[in-house]
């Protein structure tokens, strides 16, 4: 690769860490602080030691097979074209439910804070306004989107930066952590689960690094940097507004809390860093529905969708607009059907790591293929308990209350949806 195809370790922490912090730290800490209290705040890094292993198995496969698309290329190349077509498409409706929690957890929070606005207490009218517009964004250029998120990018930063920059003035005492806290510690993880989507990215990027086996430092760096912001971020809310106003009001009032004694700079800090949060949530959603667009396009053009003449229908700016209304109509139905945040990340988390556990399987092949020594296979099975343990608790997580066991019917329908567009063809090109 030439060096203009190159980054440097430093560039590709940050590139990575840019990509795993999103809107999950804004709504996860209140719901996560009504179960575990004080200790909610070390759901970060316990989630983060969970994650690792899946982590670091798809770096080591991303070095195997140096090839971009998606997850599910690993799996079309090592257990077939079926397989690979359900890992991208357990990736697709992960990320079309990931869209969904995201756009009911906005909604959630301007309807606690603003309670008189009718719209904000209303999944059907908030959910036809959100959806249309991310709808919308998703049919413009590729190019003009992402002159769009990068400012974005920015943006979503400054809400979490500014309160770990308030920590020195708010940190009076270390949080008391009683024993019930500690113990109901486990059944918090679920959004936190949900909060580190987009480690993939971090495992994408290792080919244009000059030493590829730098690309382990920059995945425990990048993801352990993280951890560190997300548990830094809850602490300091712990701090600030104490347990019963975290649960009530969320961390995205967060501002009007600050120790700021100039009313007028009070107030202009809350009006900019609310109109910040807004924008997070919306970008957020418009970034994970996003990416499914481009993996639908990616999977179009290998051959793997049937009837792709119908979805796959491209606009004037190359956007395969039927695909983005089907998916804004499914994102619809979540965000009207689920009134529950937990229940919507759950199912979000079953199918994303659903097509990360198929990716572990086929790294244990290859290195059983290549003869592989006894780390790397040690490897290749902690990433596979890994991602296998998250699915697990996550069914578990979502079979505990009515509400999740009635919503599982919907999910397996659209499953099923998207496996009756497989197109079996066979496969042009096979790995060595």
């Amino acid at each position: 690769m030439s060096k203009q195809g190159q980054i440097s370790v430093f560039t590709a922490i940050l590139l990575s860490m840019n990509v795993m912090v999103g809107t999950g730290i804004l709504f996860s800490p209140s719901i996560m602080a009504a179960k575990a209290g004080n200790a909610s705040f070390l759901a970060w890094p316990l989630t983060a030691l969970i994650f690792l292993p899946a982590v670091f198995g798809v770096s080591q496969i991303s070095k195997l097979i140096p090839e971009t698309g998606g997850v599910y290329i690993y799996s079309t190349k090592i257990l077939g074209r079926f397989a690979g077509f359900v890992t991208g498409m357990l990736s697709i409706v992960g990320y079309t439910l990931a869209t969904a929690t995201v756009v009911s957890a906005l909604r959630i929070a301007m309807a606690q804070n603003f309670p008189t606005v009718i719209m904000f207490q209303s999944p059907v009218a908030f959910g036809i306004m959100a959806i249309a517009s991310i709808c919308m964004f998703n049919l413009i250029s590729t190019q003009a989107f992402g002159k769009i998120q990068g400012p974005a990018t920015i943006v979503k930063l400054i809400p979490i930066f500014l309160l770990i920059a308030f920590l020195p003035l708010i940190t009076r005492r270390w949080l008391p952590i009683v024993a019930p806290d500690a113990m109901s510690l486990p059944s918090s993880l679920t959004l936190a689960i949900f909060s580190y989507f987009g480690f993939e990215y971090a495992c994408n990027i290792g080919h244009h690094l000059p030493n590829k086996r730098d690309i382990s430092k920059v995945i425990f760096l990048a993801f352990g940097g993280t951890a560190l912001i997300y548990t830094l971020f809850h602490f300091g809310l712990l701090q600030l507004m104490g347990i019963k106003s975290l649960v009530a009001y969320s961390a995205t009032s967060f501002p009007k809390f600050l120790p700021i004694p100039f009313v007028g700079v009070k107030s202009m800090v809350v009006a900019f860093t609310s109109i910040a949060i807004l924008l997070t949530y919306f970008f957020s959603a418009n970034g994970m529905f996003f990416s499914n667009v481009a993996l639908f396009g990616q999977m179009n053009k290998g051959g793997f969708i049937s009837g792709s003449k119908v979805l796959g229908r491209n606009n004037r700016f190359a956007q395969p607009w039927p695909f983005v209304i089907l998916q804004g109509a499914v994102v619809f139905g979540f965000v009207t059907m689920v009134n529950n945040v937990k229940a919507l990340a759950d199912m979000s988390n079953i199918t994303v790591f659903g097509s990360v556990l198929s990716v572990m399987i086929a790294l244990y092949v290859i290195q059983k293929r290549r003869g592989a020594g006894p780390l790397e296979m040690i490897s290749a099975i902690g990433g596979i308990l890994s991602a296998g343990g998250l699915v697990s608790y996550s069914i578990w997580q979502l079979t505990q209350g009515r509400i999740g066991v009635g919503i599982i019917i919907p999910m397996l329908l659209v499953l099923l949806g998207c496996l009756a567009l497989y197109k079996n063809q066979p496969i042009v090109e096979e790995i060595k």
